[in-house]
């Protein structure tokens, strides 16, 4: 039987699974890469460090590094989901059926047009957006506006959104603003269309206006004549309103 992995072998273990450098890891947990090998040469990180570390990692790393035994002690009494994961508990009913119903053979990468519903000053407002999609390492689905909407310079942002795909139909997740002043964040839900090239859907969140904004937006691929204003024309047409 194998020897278990120290948490120093489990951390190099787990970035080279991902094929990142220590670089690549040390700027996605927002620490120096210095720092990285030192956990690297048996230097133990601190408890936050340490998730932050866990979660960028693939499940199965993340399962030999919070199993390893320096791991427990950083975590001891740590009552959190990666403290659970720690103790190799089961995860909880939802996780279950969700990780059953995650979808990965839809690849949605590339440039989409998005039209936006909102409002701005009270006011209902239209906005045109280039949207970046790309397929992160773990499977979920990271998008992020290339530049401010021209038709929205009072309550248009940078944001970013990652999310992920269900039944390969629904992608549901979040979004917050790129810019530290500005507060906007809130949820997504959308539904690719059976054509492959149109997403529509909801968010919720806080906006210029209001912290309980709602609107919707539809997305087109960028190539080909779908405009995502005719898509969310149709899409507001054939939305149903309460009571149903």
């Amino acid at each position: 039987m194998a020897e278990p992995l120290s948490l120093r072998e489990a951390i190099k273990k787990g970035r080279s699974s991902l094929g990142i450098k220590q670089e690549a890891l040390a700027a996605q947990v927002s620490c120096s890469r210095s720092l990285i090998a030192s956990f690297e040469a048996g230097t133990l990180p601190k408890k936050e460090m340490l998730k932050k570390i866990a979660l960028e990692f693939k499940e199965a790393d993340r399962i030999v590094l919070l199993g390893t035994a320096e791991a427990r002690k950083i975590l001891d009494g740590d009552d959190d989901d990666l403290a659970d994961s720690a103790d190799d508990a089961a995860e909880d009913m939802i996780t279950n059926f969700m990780k059953l119903r995650r979808s990965g053979d839809v690849d949605l990468s590339g440039t989409w047009n998005a039209m936006w519903l909102t409002t701005v000053n009270q006011v209902e407002n239209r906005n045109r957006e280039v949207i970046n999609v790309r397929r992160r390492w773990n499977g979920t689905w990271q998008l992020s506006n290339e530049a401010i909407s021209a038709d929205n310079p009072d309550g248009g942002y940078l944001w970013i959104a990652r999310m992920e795909l269900f039944d390969n139909k629904h992608l549901l997740g979040y979004y917050c603003a790129r810019e530290r002043v500005v507060l906007a964040k809130g949820t997504l839900c959308l539904e690719l269309q059976p054509n492959g090239r149109e997403i529509v859907g909801v968010w919720d969140g806080l906006n210029f206006d209001t912290m309980w904004a709602s609107g919707l937006v539809a997305l087109t691929r960028s190539t080909g004549n779908h405009d995502p204003g005719v898509a969310l024309d149709r899409f507001i047409k054939a939305r149903p309103t309460m009571p149903y």
